[in-house]
């Protein structure tokens, strides 16, 4: 909250005051920062990154390789790294195999500064030989007023072969 008081001075004394002032007030309203929340990927604690890729359920571990011949299970998480708790009703967070949805998860509470939620073993099923591309997108749809949108998506490229 910003306070104003007037001093018992003359006129000429109190302009002088009030644009010293003035400057004194506009430097610590530039050092302000807003109260927002920051949507990310995140990494939790024992987890390899902020999305996993593995080949089999119950590990926060990438697979070394990831064969054709075996199932492909994600685990993905994110959290909030805002000034303040995430007050929407709900936000989705997407992920994408090769620009195809293959998940879309609600987060139909208040997430607090710093708190995360996360989706564990969602199977993919057997993928294609080659290069594919993961793409995790929280708060999709803008449900949510952040300090920066620009940290809302993370991509991961990994290659699908032979090995195993």
């Amino acid at each position: 909250m910003l306070r104003c008081s007037v001093p018992k001075t003359p006129i000429g004394s109190l302009r002088r005051k009030a644009k010293s002032r003035r400057k004194h007030v506009v430097q610590r309203l530039d050092g302000r920062f807003l109260l927002t929340s920051d949507l990310i990927p995140a990494q939790f604690l024992g987890w390899d990154d902020s999305f996993v890729i593995a080949t089999q359920t119950g590990t926060n571990t990438n697979a070394t390789a990831v064969p054709v011949s075996d199932d492909v299970f994600v685990d993905l998480g994110w959290t909030n790294v805002g000034s303040t708790t995430v007050s929407a009703n709900t936000f989705t967070t997407r992920l994408e195999l090769d620009g195809y949805t293959v998940g879309d998860f609600s987060t139909p509470f208040e997430l607090a500064q710093f708190g995360g939620a996360a989706f564990e073993d969602l199977g993919l099923g057997q993928l294609t030989l080659g290069s594919h591309t993961l793409r995790l997108i929280v708060d999709v749809a803008d449900d949510v007023v952040e300090s920066d949108e620009n940290y809302n998506v993370r991509e991961k490229r990994f290659f699908g072969d032979f090995s195993g």
